[in-house]
Formats: structure tokens, sequence, C-alpha cells
């Protein structure tokens, strides 16, 4: 590679988790020869309700503008000036981003080379025929970025199934920094459960109540801590007065949320799991989570019956779970597992295989592979 060249990444938004990840790529692309910039906006409605955004220095942040059609939304960023001085520009796979659309034909005229980061699929449709177009539509478009970064192995299936090259996409394995809850140190309690996570109803909050009632019933000693913020935080501020085994504590981070974690003995989540996942493992809980729940691709992470448990979504089945893994020694098998998974899934490996995607994307031979697909 001769001469430094110019990565750019748009975000809707910035999350105060992408903050690690966003610094240790900049610094080892810089190594590389690459000078990496980050372009975001700020999160509106239910996602700044989640009051978990973060803020960057060298980070360019513009003003989201939603548009409604045909009762969608789109949300356009104006970033397409720093795109052009860059020469691969890394967008959200999210067909809701109408800018993805712009970069994508400057591509085609010979623009920057445009890669899309992300799942591979709405994991979260609601198979309406309104969904099943919309996922229509974005498997075609899906197909036509320079590059792909992958979210995990089962992400990266999903693009090569719809027709993308196989050598063009890079598996990130996404993750997280987990350093501060593993150094952390505290007394754990043998029946508190916890729960981590945007309160919206994806979720499955109802199911989190109902299950813990059921457990409750079976272990007095049981108790419930929710952590976390969103639209239904009211909501679980309700269920919560009356019951005297759970403890709502709103939004925590840091230090905060690393010693809720690690006073803890299980996570339960069993709806839309993420990245939770990972703070879990290295907590040392295991994960009780239901199929069929709207889970992120991190839900590939979890491994039935070694370091969580997977329910079929019935009260009864998380219920039995849960109870199941506070059994005192049972769990710890669990809690090996778990450690192995945090130690094989952490941020500088994700880092890396970022890192090494973006060199790849932007070498000659990557661009004249792809002119006859874009």
């Amino acid at each position: 590679m001769t001469g430094r060249r110019r990565v750019l990444i748009v975000q809707e938004r910035l999350p105060h988790y992408r903050v690690p990840f966003f610094e240790q790529l900049r610094s080892r692309l810089t190594r590389d020869g690459v000078d990496l910039a980050l372009v975001h906006g700020r999160g509106q409605g239910a996602m700044a309700a989640r009051g978990d955004e973060a803020e960057l220095s060298w980070a360019h942040v513009v003003d989201n503008r939603t548009l409604g059609i045909g009762g969608h939304s789109l949300v356009w960023q104006p970033v397409r000036s720093l795109a052009a001085q860059a020469d691969l520009v890394i967008v959200e796979q999210a067909s809701r981003m109408a800018v993805n659309y712009a970069l994508l034909a400057r591509q085609a005229a010979g623009g920057s080379r445009v890669a899309f980061w992300g799942h591979g699929a709405n994991l979260q449709t609601d198979g309406s025929r309104v969904s099943r177009l919309s996922e229509a539509a974005k498997a075609r478009y899906s197909r036509l970025p320079h590059w792909w970064f992958a979210y995990t192995e089962g992400s990266a299936r999903r693009v090569e199934d719809l027709g993308f090259p196989h050598d063009r996409i890079t598996v990130v394995q996404n993750a997280v920094d987990t350093s501060l809850i593993e150094a952390t140190v505290v007394d754990r309690d043998p029946n508190r459960c916890i729960f981590v996570g945007g309160l919206y109803a994806e979720k499955r909050l109802d199911l989190l109540f109902a299950a813990a009632d059921a457990v409750a019933a079976e272990l007095p000693s049981f108790r419930l801590v929710v952590v976390g913020a969103g639209p239904l935080r009211d909501y679980v501020e309700a269920e919560s007065t009356h019951r005297p085994f759970v403890d709502y504590l709103g939004p925590k981070f840091g230090k905060d949320l690393a010693i809720e974690l690690k006073a803890s003995s299980l996570m339960m989540l069993p709806g839309a799991a993420g990245l939770g996942i990972l703070d879990a493992f290295a907590a040392g809980l295991p994960v009780v989570t239901a199929a069929e729940s709207h889970h992120g691709p991190e839900l590939e992470y979890v491994e039935d019956g070694v370091n969580g448990l997977v329910s079929d979504g019935s009260v009864e089945g998380l219920t039995a779970d849960t109870l199941r893994l506070l059994v005192p020694g049972v769990a710890d098998g669990f809690r090996a597992a778990c450690a192995a998974s945090s130690t094989r899934l952490t941020l500088d490996a994700m880092t890396e295989r970022f890192r090494a995607g973006v060199v790849a994307a932007l070498t000659p031979q990557s661009a004249s592979r792809s002119t006859s697909h874009v």
C-alpha cells in the first residue's frame, strides 16, 4: 500500500460501548498507514431514551434527519462530503439509513468504495408483508457493497447466502471491552439474578417478570436486579414497585455496572439478547434466555447446556432453567465455560479482525475482484 489511505466509518449514533473499539482501531490502522475518521449522529426517540450515548473528541457529529415515507422512516445523515475524501466508507447495513443508497450509487460511478457492517439480515422482523418486502429489498442492496464486515459467523453465512463473495467478507466476532468487569472483585450473592439491557418490547420484559414471580414462589431468597433504560422504563418501575424481590437500578455503566454483575449469579435475558451476553460471561454469569426472541447475532455465543441455557420461550421453561442454575454447585461448570468464552471473544480479537479486513478491502486486488459485482 503506497501513501496514506483514508477510511470513514458512519454510525447512526455512538453508544458508550463502541468507544474503546474505535480508539483501538484508529491506533492500529495508523500503524498501517491508514487514517480513520468517524462520523455519527445522535439517537432519537427510543434510542435516545436508552441513555447510553458517548462522545469522542476526534469524531465528527452530524444532525440526523428523519424522513417519513409511506409510514416508514428513513434517516439521512449529511456525510457525503466527508465520504468523498475517503478511500473506503463503512456504513451500517440498516436499510433505513438513506445515505447508504447515495454512497452505493457513487461507488458504482467510480467513487469511494463502500463496506457494510451488520447482521446480514433483520433479526427482529415481525413477519408481516411489509417486513418481508423490506427484507427482500435489503437482500438485493446488501449484495452491492465492495466489502462486508459481518458481526458473527452466522451473519457471514447470511451474507454469503445472498450471493456475496466469501473472500470479501470479514467476520469480526462482535465484542466489547470487558476488562473492567473481569478485574472487579465483590462477593457473589448465590440467589441474585440480573437483567441488563435496553427497556423495550423486544426484551420480553413481561416474560422476565412472570418468570421472576414463579422463581420467587419456589425460592424465597431469590432476588432480581434490573439495569437499563428505555421507553418501557415506567413499566419496569411500576412492575418493580410491588415486587419486594425486584430492584430496578436504572442505567449503570463502567465500575458501577461491573459491581452489579459480579454480585450476581445468573443473567436472565429472555428476549433480544446481544452484547450483554459478553458482559455476563466476563462476570462468570451463565445466561438464561429463550429461543425465537428477536435476538441479536451474539446469541450464537450461548452454547445451550455449556455456558447458558436456552428455553422454549415459555414462563415455565425460563423458570425451570433459572431454578436449575440456582441450585448450589450446578452453575460451577457453567461458570468455567463462561470464562473460556470470555477469553476467546475479546475486543482485542475483534479489533484485529476488523483492522485486517480494512487493510484487505483497501488493496488494489480487492478492487479488481469486485468490478463485476458493483
